[in-house]
């Protein structure tokens, strides 16, 4: 293969987007979501105590998720059940079954460097959307890009806290070492 650099990155991104991010069923399941988490009605704006919460619980979460080795990435992913709503737990737990396997194909490992929240969308009183942004340096193969991406998270507000009830959408935003690939 010519640009063996440039193959490795399709994999990478691919896998980012269908299995190691480890959100495997994110597309097919992302309609249904953003129509249920989706409001006209007029919204109180957020607290500053709610918009706090959701921020941390978001940075939290993807600075947890998007970081994984194959000795820590079960674990990690079990610890982060305790931050979704119960209804989204067995759905994220197949999502990172799915993941692992994916995985270990290629040797994958992701540390993200650096997480920023770049919007917060109050859906209703209790539903909200946040849209992150983070940099990471991604593995396959032994071959390491530093990547930015984007994803968006479904929040729920239960029993007085906010809980990831999904992830919305997981994408590759840029490629700061484009030129590796080529």
């Amino acid at each position: 293969m010519k640009h063996p650099l440039l193959f490795i990155s399709i994999i990478i991104t691919a896998l980012i987007l269908s299995g190691c991010s480890p959100s495997l069923n994110v597309l097919s399941y992302r309609y249904r979501l953003e129509t249920s988490q989706t409001s006209t009605a007029p919204v109180e704006p957020m607290t500053p105590a709610d918009r706090k919460e959701v921020e941390e619980l978001s940075l939290e979460f993807a600075q947890k998720y998007y970081t994984y080795n194959l000795e820590n990435y079960v674990e990690v992913n079990n610890e982060l059940l305790s931050l979704m709503t119960s209804e989204y737990q067995n759905t994220f737990k197949q999502l990172t079954t799915d993941g692992l396997l994916a995985a270990k194909a290629v040797n994958a490992e992701s540390e993200v460097e650096s997480v920023q929240v770049s919007e917060v969308d109050k859906l209703s009183s209790n539903l909200a959307n946040v849209k992150l942004t983070f940099d990471a340096k991604v593995s396959a193969n032994g071959q390491t890009t530093r990547n930015q991406y984007s994803t968006k998270l479904g929040l729920l507000k239960d029993d007085g806290h906010w809980k990831i009830n999904t992830i919305l959408s997981e994408q590759p935003a840029r490629f700061f070492e484009l030129n590796k690939l080529l």
